[in-house]
């Protein structure tokens, strides 16, 4: 837990250092890291390395001082396990090693992706491959459904309440949900790029694109909710 605040702390530092010399890469000053809330409320990060969490017949086994019951994995192997606290549940993380093996590329071999909303990506290649769609309108819907339903519950809370166990429950859906999608889009991607011995992928992003968004209501909430960024973020790290 130490070394995470002192992680957290100096990266504040960082980030004031440069928001001081370049303010117009942030959209306000960076904060300070805040305290958690006492009580229940105050959850936080839970670290096992490999010589408290055991792997056994597949299953993680805890200290039995935590309380904590063995989890099942697929990892032949583990590094590292984290209980990372959500808003209506608990994520258990668990980091294993992998070797990675160098695909074959061709030198200029160059592919783009376009991003928008019904067509969340668009993959063109210079090889002569067909180009392919991957669809966004599932994406897009439940994303609609999720506004919507979030909408109506938060109309039915009590004055100066703003959130309820269900509502947290159907954000953590939401956020599952597009997590999957997310993996499965950059997934199909990073198979094209191999199969076809891409050594260069092209992608467009304009920075603050979804703060200056000025379309009509609906076509803003669409655009904004999907989380392109985060699309671009899991390609660089596959």
């Amino acid at each position: 837990m130490i070394k995470l605040l002192y992680k957290n702390w100096k990266a504040y530092f960082q980030a004031l250092r440069s928001y001081q010399r370049d303010k117009s890469k942030f959209l306000g000053c960076p904060k300070i890291p805040k305290y958690k809330p006492r009580g229940d409320k105050g959850h936080y990060v839970a670290l096992f390395t490999n010589q408290q969490a055991k792997l056994k017949n597949g299953k993680i086994i805890f200290p039995k001082d935590t309380g904590l019951l063995p989890i099942k994995t697929k990892a032949s192997s583990i590094e590292q396990v984290r209980i990372v606290p959500a808003s209506a549940c608990f994520i258990v993380e668990v980091v294993y090693q992998k070797e990675v093996v160098q695909t074959e590329t061709t030198e200029d071999a160059i592919a783009s992706i376009d991003l928008g909303i019904n067509n969340f990506v668009t993959f063109l290649d210079n090889q002569g491959y067909q180009p392919f769609i991957i669809n966004g309108k599932g994406a897009k819907a439940y994303n609609q459904y999720y506004h919507k339903t979030k909408a109506k519950m938060q109309s039915q809370l009590k004055e100066g309440r703003y959130s309820s166990n269900n509502i947290q429950l159907l954000s953590q859906k939401r956020s599952m949900f597009m997590q999957n999608f997310l993996h499965q889009s950059s997934s199909l991607v990073v198979k094209a790029l191999k199969e076809r011995k891409i050594s260069t992928l092209v992608i467009g992003l304009n920075e603050d694109w979804k703060q200056g968004s000025n379309m009509d209501k609906q076509n803003n909430q669409n655009f904004v909710s999907l989380p392109h960024r985060k699309l671009i973020d899991q390609l660089v790290y596959k």
